[in-house]
């Protein structure tokens, strides 16, 4: 009887475990079918869960706003960046996929950008994503017109490790960011339409950064569009399996022993 109920728990356990072990679970999601303005609204999905809150919601500078169809952060006649995010303080042990469909337009000075990464602050004001003081990003990806190709080089104050400058031409960018929390320093790999540009690298020589918020940013005479942000976790069994499989293989080592005996 003994070895029928072992085998039972490990057969239950060991099904749970091939469901879930590979599973990917998704914390954020944002389509931004809604219209007005962006800053306080809530995204489609907020899982509480993995360094994401169940209450997040948006917060940006004025200029980030939903049109019914996408979220738009428009610094095209401003003097100063904008930005928007939502909490996510990262846990360790975890690969998580932060992805979002962008694209850009630009002023007469094609050097201006639009960005997506992850960063320790997040400022309303009117600054730009890349201000080291205001918004320290992290693991960013910087988008630009493919013809500055003089300036297609510059990188941001921080995050100095971790960084991929991306030009495009024009239409929509399918950007995935995979930060990988499992090795001691933690790892990102930047993805444009299905191909790795960068990575895996380190975002930092000796320490993790410190991030608090997914954040996207454009600065001063730049439009950005940005839809279907999405942040996602490869989710692990969760304790109660684990400890059903150890269960069922303790059985059959007591059902071995006994049977030896």
């Amino acid at each position: 009887m003994l070895s029928r109920v072992s085998l039972f728990c490990v057969f239950v356990a060991a099904a749970a475990y091939a469901a879930t072990a590979n599973a990917e679970l998704v914390l954020y999601s944002d389509s931004f079918t809604r219209s007005g303005a962006l800053n306080g609204t809530t995204p489609d999905v907020a899982v509480g869960q993995y360094g994401a809150s169940a209450t997040a919601t948006w917060v940006s500078s004025s200029y980030a706003t939903g049109d019914g169809a996408a979220a738009t952060i428009d610094a095209s006649s401003a003097g100063n960046g904008r930005n928007m995010g939502l909490a996510f303080t990262p846990e360790s042990g975890h690969v998580y996929t932060f992805s979002a469909a962008i694209s850009c337009s630009y002023a007469t000075n094609s050097g201006n950008w639009a960005a997506m990464g992850f960063s320790t602050y997040l400022d309303t004001g009117n600054y730009a994503y890349y201000d080291d003081q205001k918004m320290q990003p992290y693991g960013w990806a910087l988008f630009r017109n493919v013809a500055s190709s003089t300036t297609m080089n510059q990188s941001f104050t921080s995050g100095l490790n971790g960084g991929a400058d991306i030009g495009m031409d024009s239409g929509t960018l399918q950007v995935q960011l995979v930060l990988d929390t499992t090795p001691s320093l933690w790892t990102e790999t930047w993805i444009v339409n299905g191909v790795v540009q960068r990575g895996p690298v380190a975002l930092g020589d000796s320490s993790n950064p410190t991030i608090n918020y997914l954040s996207f940013g454009a600065s001063d005479h730049t439009k950005a569009t940005i839809d279907n942000v999405q942040l996602s976790v490869d989710a692990v069994p969760e304790p109660s399996t684990l400890a059903l499989l150890a269960c069922g293989v303790a059985g059959l080592l007591c059902y071995a022993w006994k049977k030896r005996s």
